[in-house]
């Protein structure tokens, strides 16, 4: 027996030529059975199929299709043929359409592409489609003419498998951060099993995990792949970055290896106070997220009114935060803790409590208690870290009072 047409899901044909005109008949059985002899095979006994219901007169030396149908798809077969002068072939072996292996990923998927591998029972054209998730094609048809497809060019055309061997099909044009759902079909008219999968992206735009101090600020962010991630934060621009720029990003958190939907931390240092910044992450698979506006700690300040024991500084904040203002001697440089915590404040009163200054609104801050005609230095700090100052100022002159004495008689 040869083959003399390509095995589908469940039917098979050879061809045999009988050196003289005789009945022959032919069956298939489950693979690895004990070889039948020529009258079990001539009466179909045991057979799994048989290529006819009866033995067929053939004439000696034409050849005759045997068709065998009813077959069990991706299964291999024993098949042996008999003639009724009691001659058996040998054994010739052949299976069904279908997938040793069914769809698998291969390699990582990008934000736009995608590959898998299938493993073919035999030698036979496949094709694979992407559509979207949840989504089932209707029958063999709908997956092989490529219905419900998700974009052009996702399903690659039918291309030849080798069995045994894996075989890969490549899919572009797909959007970021996207479910899917692939399946495979053979020539022969076998679906594959659904493979779902995703491509590159985030859950969600980079979230706030901390505060933003003067100099720091953390974000935390969770990829949708188990994937390399690294996140960059910059001063404000109108452009957004190149996803290759953000994970190569001089001076940003070292990228981390990401598992999928697990939060990332990446903790900026550095950064400049009372400055506007973006934070972009970006995946190894080339998505870049949304943006997460973020601004440091800090503060402004101008000087206000000031009188004999008094004087007025007018702070304006670059975020919502918690303010505290005091008056030293000139020579007095606080840090920012110290501010907050009022050390080397001078005058009965002089450091008014800390309070929270809106963002934009200008807060005053008045010091009391303060000495006449005298020199004084005001800083300001935030809770954040920030310090602003020395602002410099002096008091007014306070003229002594006449003192009145009787007159003299």
């Amino acid at each position: 027996p040869v083959e003399a047409a390509p095995a589908t899901k469940d039917s098979y044909v050879v061809s045999v030529t009988p050196r003289i005109g005789e009945q022959v008949r032919c069956a298939a059985f489950a693979d690895g059975s004990l070889a039948p002899d020529a009258a079990a095979v001539m009466a179909g006994t045991g057979a799994a199929a048989q290529g006819a219901s009866a033995a067929t007169e053939i004439v000696a030396g034409a050849p005759l299709d045997i068709t065998f149908s009813g077959l069990a798809a991706n299964t291999e077969y024993d098949l042996y043929c008999a003639t009724a002068g009691g001659v058996l072939t040998r054994k010739f072996d052949f299976a069904t359409s279908g997938f040793l292996r069914q769809p698998a990923a291969h390699g990582t998927a990008t934000g736009d592409k995608f590959a898998v591998s299938v493993i073919t029972r035999i030698d036979e054209h496949t094709r694979c489609i992407v559509s979207a998730a949840g989504s089932v094609p209707a029958d063999f048809s709908a997956a092989w003419e490529v219905a419900g497809a998700v974009s052009e060019g996702a399903a690659p055309a039918g291309s030849a498998a080798k069995a045994g061997e894996p075989h890969i099909a490549s899919f572009t044009g797909l959007q970021p951060n996207t479910e899917y759902d692939v399946y495979c079909a053979t020539a022969g008219g076998v679906i594959s099993n659904r493979l779902s999968f995703s491509t590159s992206g985030f859950w969600t735009r980079p979230i706030q995990a901390s505060a933003p101090t003067a100099t720091s600020f953390a974000v935390r962010i969770a990829p949708r792949l188990s994937e390399r991630v690294r996140c960059a934060a910059a001063v404000k621009s109108e452009a957004a970055p190149a996803a290759s720029a953000v994970l190569d990003g001089a001076g940003a958190p070292a990228a981390q290896p990401g598992t999928a939907s697990k939060d990332l931390n990446f903790t900026f240092a550095k950064l400049t106070s009372a400055t506007t910044y973006q934070v972009y992450c970006a995946t190894a698979g080339g998505v870049l997220s949304e943006p997460l506006e973020f601004t440091t700690s800090g503060v402004s300040m101008e000087a206000g009114e000031s009188s004999g024991s008094g004087h007025t500084v007018i702070v304006t904040s670059k975020v919502s935060e918690v303010v505290r203002c005091i008056a030293t001697r000139p020579t007095v440089k606080p840090s920012a803790y110290q501010v907050m915590q009022g050390i080397g404040a001078v005058g009965v009163g002089a450091e008014p409590a800390a309070v929270e200054v809106a963002h934009g609104v200008p807060t005053n801050f008045i010091f009391g208690g303060l000495d006449s005609n005298s020199a004084y230095a005001a800083f300001c700090a935030t809770v954040g870290g920030a310090l602003a100052g020395p602002a410099e100022f002096k008091t007014a002159v306070v003229e002594a009072a006449a003192v009145l004495e009787p007159a003299s008689r």
